[in-house]
């Protein structure tokens, strides 16, 4: 009896040993091979609540300013998952602005941000605000097109609730607006060992190449082109990605739906059909709520229209910017 507590002692201790100190001699990430600053030509950065911000902000090619347009994407995504959209809008007459969130593209990756949507509507008022300041005459004056992605959904529909009188409109591409419980992570996700292992399996397996292609597969409906697994992965690889995923997990919360229900901002929607990610339903439940809430199916595409059909996105994009 003494001989197999002793042995299950020491197998205890080897256990506890193994989980919380082996994460800690792996890495999770390579400054030195991915770290990029002002990664393009129109790169910009803001200081919002001492959190620096990336955006890529292109000027329309005509002299007159149409629309001003802040696109947000999704979950993994980037700057980069809008470039199919960029230069339609600009020959339209559009100011465009793609933004990456705290923890995507090349914004920061300090450790204890608040990614709840609330606080992301909070600083991408400021960003929209600091762009608005260094425009000139009746240009500043104009209200922004807001079109978020999957999760930028969620913070589109936190930034309609907090000023709906600054938006002319806003769109939905596939937005994953259904309301998250967090908490229920916290407990073990906030034990420091755990917490390291989470950021090492992270590093050493979900952001590699053949991960990132098996994900956009998904999100596509199709295998993603070696462009297209790159234009995610560079972004995602920059240090600090893993450590951020889990302050996302502690903290991401969407807004209640209820309180847009009744806003002036006309809201339509762009999903695909074969979306298993966000499907059709969703914005199947948004219209129960909103009534006034309209959106256009594109068949065939799944959950990255803008990227997989960009034709046909930008036809429909083209027809709800000109009735807002």
């Amino acid at each position: 009896m003494k001989r197999f507590l002793k042995r299950t002692i020491g197998i205890v201790l080897i256990i506890f040993l193994i989980v919380s100190v082996v994460p800690y001699a792996l890495p999770i990430s390579n400054p030195a091979e991915y770290s990029v600053k002002n990664p393009f030509n129109e790169s910009n950065y803001e200081i919002v609540n001492n959190t620096t911000i990336h955006y890529r902000q292109w000027l329309p090619q005509s002299s007159e300013l149409k629309g001003k347009i802040m696109m947000i994407h999704g979950m993994g995504g980037s700057s980069y998952s809008w470039l199919l959209t960029v230069q339609p809008l600009l020959e339209q007459g559009y100011m465009v602005v793609a933004v990456d969130l705290p923890g995507f593209g090349y914004s920061d990756r300090q450790q204890g941000l608040d990614h709840s949507q609330s606080s992301r509507s909070n600083m991408m008022w400021q960003v929209i605000d600091n762009i608005d300041k260094r425009l000139q005459g009746d240009s500043r004056l104009l209200k922004w097109y807001l079109m978020g992605h999957s999760m930028g959904g969620g913070t589109v529909a936190a930034m309609i609730s907090d000023h709906p009188e600054k938006i002319k409109a806003a769109i939905l591409v596939a937005g994953a607006l259904s309301e998250n419980n967090p908490s229920q992570y916290q407990a073990v996700l906030k034990y420091p060992p755990v917490r390291r292992w989470i950021e090492v399996v992270l590093y050493m397996v979900a952001l590699q190449p053949k991960r990132i292609e098996s994900f956009l597969t998904s999100a596509y409906g199709r295998r993603p082109t070696e462009s297209e697994v790159e234009g995610y992965l560079m972004p995602l690889k920059q240090p600090g990605t893993s450590s951020i995923m889990i302050d996302l997990l502690l903290t991401s919360r969407n807004e209640p739906l209820e309180r847009i229900v009744g806003s002036d901002v006309p809201i339509t929607g762009i999903w695909g059909s074969e979306d298993t990610w966000v499907p059709v339903s969703e914005a199947e439940n948004i219209q129960k709520l909103i009534p006034d809430f309209e959106y256009r199916v594109i068949e065939g595409s799944s959950h990255c229209p803008m990227e997989t059909h960009p034709n046909e996105f930008n036809r429909i994009l083209a027809g709800i910017l000109d009735e807002n």
